[in-house]
C-alpha cells in the first residue's frame, strides 16, 4: 500500500522536474543563440571594415604600379632619345644634354600601403578583449537600485547616494511613513517589479548580521512577524555563524549549508518565471533558489545589523 500511495506523488515530481529542466535547456538555448548572434554580426561588421582597408590598400598599390609604368616609358623614351642624340654631331649632344637631364631628375614618389589615412593597425587589437567588452554593454542594461528612505527602520542610516546602509544604537529622527519598517532593522528600494527579469548585487563582506533578498508590496512593516516565505519574505541571511533562508514554516527560519562564505551576494529575479536564486558573486555558485508564483509587485529587501551596500544592479533582457 505505502508503494502505491507514493507511485503517483513520485510520478508528479518527475514530470515537474522534467518540465523544469525542459525549462532550463529552452532559456540556455535562447540565449546562447543570442549571443551567438551578435558574435556573428560584430564578425561580420569587422571583416568587412578589414575588407575596406584591403581594397584602399590594393587600389593604392594599382596607382603605384600605373605610376611605376608611365615612369618607365618614360625613362625608357629618354634612353632612346639619349641614344639617338649620342650618334648625332658632338655639338647638338653638349647643346641639348641638360634639358634631357632635367627631364631625367623629375621628381618621383610611391606611396606606401599604410598611408596615415588607413586603419589596419585598428585590427591589431586585443580581440577577445574588445568585444567582451561590447557584450557587457549591449546587456545587461543597467537599471540603477538606490534605498528608499522612507521605508528605513529608525536606526538605520542611509548613505547619501543611497546605495548603502548601516546601523546605529541611536534612532534616527525620521517622520512616520505607512512604508517604515518598525518591526525590524529593515529597507526597501525605490524600485519594485512587476515584470521581467533583474540582478542584483549586495556587498555583505564579513558582516555577521544581515539579510537580502526581495518581499511583496504588502509586507508587514508594524507588527513583529517572522520574517518567512508564507509572511511574503523570500531571502537569505547570517546571523552568526549560521546561514538560513526563509523557510515555508510560518514561525521559523531554516538553515542553509554553504561550503564558502560569500562576501558579495548576487539576486537574481525572473517574475514571470517564479524564480528568486542567490549567488555567491564573486564565483556564481549557487546558494539557493525559490520557486513560487508572484502574483504581486516585489522589492529588493535589506536587513542588517551592520553595513551593506548594493554594488552594481541590472535589466536582463
Amino acid at each position: 500500500m505505502l508503494y502505491r500511495s507514493e507511485g503517483p506523488l513520485c510520478a508528479t515530481h518527475t514530470r515537474l522536474a522534467n518540465s523544469n529542466v525542459d525549462t532550463q535547456r529552452r532559456r540556455i538555448i535562447s540565449e546562447f543563440e543570442q549571443l551567438h548572434q551578435f558574435l556573428n554580426e560584430e564578425q561580420k561588421v569587422l571583416l568587412m571594415k578589414l575588407d575596406q582597408e584591403e581594397e584602399k590598400i590594393q587600389e593604392i598599390h594599382n596607382k603605384n604600379l600605373r605610376r611605376l609604368s608611365e615612369k618607365s616609358s618614360s625613362i625608357n623614351n629618354l634612353i632612346e632619345e639619349i641614344e639617338g642624340k649620342l650618334s648625332s654631331r658632338d655639338v647638338e649632344l653638349l647643346t641639348d644634354i641638360g634639358d634631357t637631364l632635367r627631364r631625367c631628375d623629375t621628381d618621383f614618389q610611391i606611396t606606401t600601403c599604410v598611408a596615415p589615412g588607413l586603419k589596419i593597425n585598428d585590427f591589431s587589437i586585443p580581440m577577445q578583449y574588445f568585444i567582451w567588452s561590447k557584450m557587457l554593454s549591449i546587456k545587461p542594461a543597467p537599471f540603477p537600485l538606490t534605498l528608499d528612505p522612507n521605508t528605513a527602520n529608525a536606526h538605520l542610516v542611509i548613505s547619501a547616494d543611497r546605495t548603502a546602509v548601516w546601523w546605529e544604537d541611536k534612532k534616527q529622527n525620521v517622520l512616520h511613513h505607512p512604508a517604515r519598517f518598525d518591526n525590524g532593522c529593515a529597507v526597501l528600494t525605490s524600485q519594485g517589479f512587476s515584470s521581467g527579469r533583474h540582478y542584483w548585487e549586495v556587498e555583505v563582506g564579513e558582516k555577521d548580521y544581515w539579510e537580502v533578498g526581495a518581499v511583496t508590496d504588502s509586507v508587514e512593516r508594524k507588527s513583529v512577524v517572522p520574517r518567512t516565505m508564507v509572511n511574503g519574505y523570500w531571502t537569505i541571511g547570517r546571523f552568526g555563524e549560521l546561514y538560513h533562508w526563509a523557510g515555508d514554516d510560518q514561525d521559523c527560519t531554516s538553515r542553509l549549508s554553504l561550503i564558502e562564505k560569500p562576501l558579495m551576494v548576487g539576486v537574481y529575479l525572473d517574475y514571470e518565471g517564479g524564480r528568486l536564486s542567490f549567488y555567491n558573486a564573486n564565483n556564481m555558485a549557487h546558494l539557493y533558489t525559490y520557486s513560487l508564483t508572484f502574483k504581486e509587485k516585489v522589492f529588493p529587501f535589506f536587513f542588517t545589523w551592520d553595513q551593506i551596500k548594493i554594488v552594481s544592479s541590472v535589466l536582463l533582457q
